[in-house]
């Protein structure tokens, strides 16, 4: 999946890849597997970061608070993927609106992305809200994610769908500086 910036688009040039991959293992030792193919198949990128998701719903994710400070650190964290649908009509005011929210929710640690893995009408556009929940187990985030669907719902997104996952592993990753970022 390839995400074009803003200040990119002009020139062409890629500011983002992100690939996606699915693997059946436990960490840590899985995550030498995934840098091997990283190795192997993204070379010629420079790799930013790697991170290793579970579902949040897995048994093996904090339940609350407590069990969350107790076995987990700071760098874990529980994402939620928000798709919404923005008509073209309305499509540079509510794109504005959007990234006001971004702007606006800091504790929430929101993205905004275009929804490039799926081609929609040529009337309607597609972006995906990610929020980032630290410091807190499922029951936490998932309310914080209820009250925030709530609030979307509010100013007129629905969300078509939702995706949680839980950040088990992060780790910065470099394989050469002299690649092109991605």
């Amino acid at each position: 999946m390839c995400i074009p910036s803003d200040n990119n688009e002009q020139n062409n040039t890629l500011s983002r890849l992100i690939a996606l991959a699915h693997y059946d293992g436990e960490y840590p030792s899985i995550f030498k597997q995934v840098e091997q193919e990283i190795r192997d198949h993204f070379n010629n990128f420079l790799i930013k970061s790697i991170a290793i998701a579970s579902l949040a719903s897995d048994k093996c994710v904090p339940q609350t608070d407590m069990e969350f400070r107790l076995f987990w650190n700071k760098n874990n964290c529980f994402e939620f993927y928000y798709k919404v649908l923005i008509g073209e009509d309305q499509q540079e005011e509510k794109l504005k609106q959007l990234q006001g929210l971004c702007r606006s929710k800091t504790r929430f640690h929101l993205c905004l992305l275009p929804n490039v893995l799926e081609e929609t009408n040529n009337k309607t556009f597609d972006y995906v809200l990610i929020m980032c929940l630290y410091g807190m187990g499922r029951n936490n985030a998932f309310e914080q994610s209820d009250k925030f669907v709530k609030y979307l719902k509010e100013k007129g997104f629905t969300p078509l769908d939702i995706v949680h996952l839980f950040i088990v592993c992060g780790k910065n990753f470099r394989i050469d500086e002299n690649k092109t970022i991605v």
